[in-house]
């Protein structure tokens, strides 16, 4: 994608940025085009070359008609990752990375997820709890 100066942009890993420079350089002995970007952030300067931009992940601000695209989808709860919080982590960065994920989806995904995972461990406790009444009801010589 071409950007101009005064688009903002996703920079993955550091936020939202504007480019405000776009420069040319050598790379390689080729004539390279790099965007220059400041983060809102954090005030840091990075300069991206256009053919690694895609690479990186850097990519448009979200526009609001696609916000509606995101409610929709956090709303209909979908969820689907490892139990292992390093795999989540990964595939996580991955998704931000690349665009196919914003980070509130990420969010959203994982406070669901651990609730369900907390939902189920409580409604096990009941169950186990409900076993050792039944066992001392029968004669059992389960001792407190």
């Amino acid at each position: 994608m071409d950007y101009k100066i005064g688009d903002k942009v996703v920079y993955p890993n550091h936020g939202v940025g504007v480019i405000e420079q776009i420069s040319y350089g050598m790379l390689d002995g080729r004539t390279e085009r790099y965007y220059m970007l400041r983060i809102f952030s954090s005030g840091l300067k990075v300069m991206v070359p256009q053919t690694n931009a895609l690479t990186v992940g850097l990519r448009p601000v979200m526009r609001s008609g696609e916000t509606i695209k995101v409610l929709s989808y956090i709303e209909k709860g979908k969820f689907n990752s490892h139990h292992d919080w390093k795999h989540r982590f990964k595939e996580n960065s991955e998704r931000m990375r690349t665009g196919a994920t914003s980070y509130l989806e990420v969010l959203d995904s994982d406070t669901r997820y651990f609730s369900a995972q907390l939902s189920l461990a409580q409604a096990q406790l009941r169950e186990l709890q409900s076993l050792v009444q039944i066992y001392r009801s029968l004669g059992g010589g389960w001792q407190q």
